[in-house]
């Protein structure tokens, strides 16, 4: 679809920081490696084999998806795969060092933010808009629901809300990216460090306002996909 350009998440190997003599990993509930790489890769190959969007993949633990070597190759002119390990990230430190818990919300602000900061793809094809998901997840006929948008009208898209905040599912127009994006955490998000959902919608609120996010109904998801954070099966976002 012309104008979107879709950063897909990933960390196949759990992040860790170290407390004294231990190391203390990020709270969630599939850490089995070989299951999150068969999750993300799943809906990987989907979002390329069925879709048109110009797709970063960025990968915060170093693992370098020689799973789709072919797909690199294959579809270079629409799909890149920026992998690093947040570990050796000078700039990350602060996320290991000035917080009591490991969060996983902005190990994820960080990935995307390098994502942007590395992407050749958006260098050479500057998008209007830039979403970012989760990769674990495929949504089916994502470029129909995207229809129901006016990018004219609206600055910021997100997925329906329900008893929570969520935040598998959120973008923005490419010139508040960097804004909405941030990984430099104000005053009043200090307290929400460990729930970027809660960031987002702070930034919804003050950075974008309300009245210029799309707000999506339930959208299927192309199966149901369990969460990595919890137990739960996703059918819909």
């Amino acid at each position: 679809m012309k104008g979107i350009h879709i950063i897909l998440t990933s960390t196949i190997n759990i992040t860790k920081k170290q407390v004294k003599n231990n190391f203390i990993s990020v709270k969630i509930k599939q850490t089995d490696p070989e299951e999150r790489k068969a999750c993300y890769l799943k809906a990987i190959k989907y979002w390329l084999d069925h879709t048109d969007f110009n797709i970063t993949l960025v990968e915060n633990s170093g693992y370098e998806y020689s799973e789709l070597d072919e797909y690199k190759e294959k579809y270079a002119d629409k799909f890149e795969c920026i992998s690093f390990d947040i570990h050796n990230e000078p700039d990350a430190a602060y996320i290991f060092n000035d917080f009591k818990y490991l969060s996983k919300g902005l190990l994820e602000l960080y990935s995307i933010h390098y994502a942007y900061n590395h992407s050749r793809l958006i260098k050479e094809i500057p998008p209007s808009f830039i979403i970012k998901i989760t990769g674990r997840y495929y949504i089916s006929n994502f470029d129909t629901h995207l229809k129901k948008v006016d990018f004219n009208t609206y600055k910021s898209i997100r997925q329906e809300k329900d008893i929570f905040n969520r935040c598998e599912f959120v973008g923005c127009c490419h010139s508040l990216f960097k804004d909405f994006f941030s990984i430099t955490l104000r005053p009043n998000e200090l307290k929400h460090y460990m729930y970027v959902e809660s960031i987002y919608k702070i930034r919804h609120e003050d950075i974008i306002t309300l009245d210029k996010v799309f707000m999506f109904k339930k959208i299927p998801l192309g199966w149901p996909t369990i969460r990595g954070g919890t137990t739960e099966v996703y059918k819909y976002f």
